[in-house]
């Protein structure tokens, strides 16, 4: 017999000061919960503790038991709440997460990863995972943070890979900032085995169609943006994933929130919240006595390529670093140079110069300190980061299900 879950997940948009609208889209955020009966929610980008709590409060009725992430500095913005009672819970943080310099970016100090929970619902091991992965930011041209962002699915992948092991079914939601057929996104398909619910549901609630970011419907999109691709970018997912011998059937998908906040012409976030239905059928007796023959073919062809470009890809970033510790090298031995020619008694000279060369001096040493910090300290954890990634990946390449070892890449 069939046991249903509804699951949904939804990119708050919570940052302080800066969104627009917060008070009144956490309230029908909240009150949207209330009114629904989902089995699992998770929530990115809530950021403001009082969010929290005020949508834990709102939905405690159904939905009573929550879970939130701390991480970073102001926190990983990853909520959980549900309506079954939470075993465990677990977060991994993603030791690649931006730069802090990049203020205005804001993701590393948000310290972000992956949270999970487990749960036994209906007789069923369920483990729920939640992430918000970095976006891209820089559409054109290089993309600085590609390699971050290869290195967080991976890492996601064999997190996931490595906790699931007693689980009958795995849920994994959340904002992954990337698009089907991505190069993250497939890294999350087949190293990890995840299944995208729109994919294989029976039902697809198509209003407009399933962008959840910069779509037409919604009313914080990019004009620009949204002129050019008016359905917008599907970047918010549902995947799932089950034991041998279990069975799943996504009955429905959809963008279940309303266009607009009753009373108010905003949407709930700036991004779509997404709901899809799983039905999952354990294995019958006979089944689960089955023996489970141990699969001989070793890792797909589509996955080995796969790994393969995201190898590459870290690799490269490998070479971009070092080139980075070059630079900031150099610039630091100038800034040396700038300050110690600059040693001297300037006042008899005219307050104005004397002015000008504190300000300089002044603005030399913060420039001095943020360089060879830069060139030592973080640039040897981006590169151990990176370093620890692409062993890894070297590790799944060379992997042979026979014991032996596949030829391994010098690089």
């Amino acid at each position: 017999m069939a046991v249903n879950f509804s699951v949904l997940t939804l990119n708050c948009w919570g940052i302080p000061v800066v969104s627009k609208n917060r008070a009144i889209r956490m309230q029908a955020i909240a009150k949207e919960l209330l009114e629904s009966s989902y089995d699992f929610v998770c929530l990115q980008e809530v950021w403001a503790q009082r969010d929290y709590m005020l949508i834990k409060k709102k939905t405690s009725e159904v939905l009573p038991y929550a879970q939130y992430f701390y991480s970073g500095v102001v926190g990983s913005g990853l909520c959980i709440l549900s309506k079954h009672s939470i075993e465990n819970s677990l977060y991994h943080r993603w030791p690649l997460n931006g730069y802090a310099h990049k203020v205005h970016h804001g993701d590393w100090f948000a310290g972000k990863g992956i949270g999970l929970c487990t749960f036994t619902a209906n007789g069923l091991r369920i483990n729920v995972y939640n992430a918000h992965m970095h976006a891209e930011y820089c559409l054109e041209g290089r993309n600085k943070y590609l390699a971050h962002r290869v290195s967080q699915a991976f890492d996601t992948a064999q997190f996931i890979y490595i906790t699931s092991a007693y689980a009958d079914v795995i849920i994994c939601s959340g904002d992954f900032n990337t698009e089907p057929g991505d190069l993250c996104f497939k890294i999350l398909e087949q190293h990890a085995g995840l299944v995208d619910s729109l994919v294989v549901a029976s039902v697809v609630d198509n209003d407009g169609g399933m962008g959840t970011n910069d779509c037409v419907r919604n009313s914080y999109a990019c004009s620009k943006l949204v002129q050019a691709h008016p359905k917008g970018k599907r970047i918010d997912h549902i995947f799932f994933r089950t034991s041998p011998g279990f069975d799943v059937r996504v009955s429905s998908y959809s963008l279940p929130f309303p266009k607009r906040v009753d009373g108010h012409n905003c949407s709930y976030s700036d991004h779509e919240a997404v709901s899809a239905t799983l039905a999952v059928t354990p294995p019958s007796p006979e089944e689960l006595n089955k023996p489970i023959s141990a699969s001989s073919g070793g890792r797909k062809k589509e996955e080995l390529e796969t790994m393969e470009e995201a190898r590459s890809t870290v690799y490269n970033a490998l070479s971009v670093v070092n080139g980075d510790r070059r630079t900031y090298s150099i610039a630091s031995a100038l800034l040396f140079l700038f300050l110690v020619a600059s040693i001297g008694d300037f006042s008899q000279d005219g307050s104005l110069l004397f002015a000008i060369m504190m300000v300089l001096r002044g603005i030399s040493v913060l420039l001095f300190v943020f360089t060879v910090f830069m060139a030592t300290i973080w640039n040897s954890l981006e590169r151990n980061a990176l370093l620890a990634t692409h062993e890894a990946m070297k590790v799944v390449l060379s992997y042979r299900p026979d014991g032996g070892n596949g030829d391994e890449k010098s690089c």
